[in-house]
């Protein structure tokens, strides 16, 4: 509870509890606590006494969350930048395409050629001389393929991610620092002398 001189009724006193600026009542005039009143006057605080609520808190930390918002979108921005490829195996097959077998295994063998097994358990193709050649194995470049393709939706993923923090922390942030503003210019017009 405040106190003030009988002389100072209808004069703003500053609150430094909660920050906020009022005028000294009369002695008939002074307020019942909150926990007095009728449970049906009690109403969440708007205005001026929403903003001086945690004023410490606001103060100290809408510049530090400003911060690590933007922080984060810079890390989310570098999550879109592609990346290097990965370098993938040389197959030695011009113009390859991939195809499996019954047992999954990839192979490569030229566009439009088909893929025949032989009885010994090895690949073969028919190239462009009507002649066999032997299928080459792409398990592994199949397999970096896959490996890079999730590389890049990974990093997509934390982008998307850190641009969700990054805004609701610089949303926090510029609340806060509106709260701060709202109390702050209470508190200069309060210390100005009366006319």
């Amino acid at each position: 509870m405040c106190s003030a001189d009988e002389a100072k009724v209808g004069e703003l006193i500053h609150c430094t509890a909660c920050g906020l600026d009022f005028p000294v009542p009369a002695g008939n005039d002074v307020p019942v606590p909150a926990a007095q009143r009728p449970a049906s006057s009690r109403r969440a605080p708007n205005g001026k006494a929403r903003a001086a609520t945690h004023i410490g808190f606001k103060r100290t930390m809408w510049i530090p969350s400003l911060a690590i918002g933007l922080l984060c979108a810079a890390v989310g921005a570098y999550c879109f930048i592609p990346k290097s490829p990965v370098k993938l195996p040389d197959l030695g097959v011009e113009d390859p395409q991939m195809v499996t077998d019954g047992e999954g295994h990839a192979w490569a063998i030229p566009q439009g050629a088909v893929l025949r097994p032989h009885k010994n358990g090895t690949m073969w193709y028919e190239n462009t001389s009507g002649y066999e050649e032997r299928a080459v194995s792409a398990d592994d470049y199949v397999k970096r393929q896959k490996h890079a393709q999730g590389r890049q939706r990974g990093f997509l993923g934390f982008g998307i991610g850190f641009f969700a923090v990054a805004g609701a922390l610089v949303f926090l942030s510029l609340w806060m620092w509106r709260d701060v503003q709202m109390v702050g210019g209470g508190e200069s017009r309060g210390k100005q002398p009366p006319e």
